[in-house]
């Protein structure tokens, strides 16, 4: 089963990663020209405008191409068989067995949820500890802008894994991740 981004989800990413980081580069001029007051330095905001405008303008063009990248030809997706999942972009691919995952939950922010996966102890001492780096203690996510709801991605991923490897019992912690976040 092959499951692909959807175009309304790339374009909410789109819209949120764009508009974060264009008011964070306005932002992030406007405190300079505040300090530069402060130290009594003359640097007028107009004088930062055209490094805003065009700092803004290649900000609009990358997340244009990775969001034309997601949906392109051999652009993102989610492959599901009995042995796991392939997750690919044009950028990286990754692959797990079901084996490898202890679960997946929903969590991320409350803007744009997302799967988020454990990894199963075996496969953690296997690749070696390493810290986990996402909310409620999960070890990778998946991206937000697949076509299932995160709700509905996370239980397709684990009945596909519940039928490869059987049912695994989830503690009550993990199971509500984003309630955490």
């Amino acid at each position: 089963m092959t499951i692909a981004p959807s175009l309304f989800k790339v374009l909410q990413w789109w819209i949120f990663v764009t508009v974060v980081t264009t008011v964070g580069v306005w932002g992030a001029v406007g405190g300079v020209a505040v300090a530069a007051q402060g130290l009594h330095v003359d640097l007028p905001f107009e004088s930062l405008t055209w490094p805003c405008v065009i700092a803004s303008a290649v900000i609009v063009v990358m997340t244009t191409t990775v969001a034309g990248a997601l949906l392109g030809r051999n652009g993102a997706s989610l492959i599901l068989d009995e042995q796991g999942f392939v997750f690919q972009t044009r950028f990286r691919k990754r692959s797990h067995g079901w084996s490898d995952i202890r679960h997946f939950v929903v969590g991320g922010s409350p803007f744009m949820p997302c799967v988020m996966l454990t990894y199963a102890a075996e496969y953690r001492a296997k690749i070696g500890a390493r810290p986990r780096r996402h909310a409620a203690g999960n070890d990778e996510m998946l991206p937000p802008y697949f076509a299932p709801t995160p709700d509905e991605l996370a239980q397709l991923l684990n009945d596909f894994r519940d039928r490869s490897q059987g049912p695994k019992e989830v503690p009550a912690a993990d199971v509500k991740a984003e309630e955490t976040v």
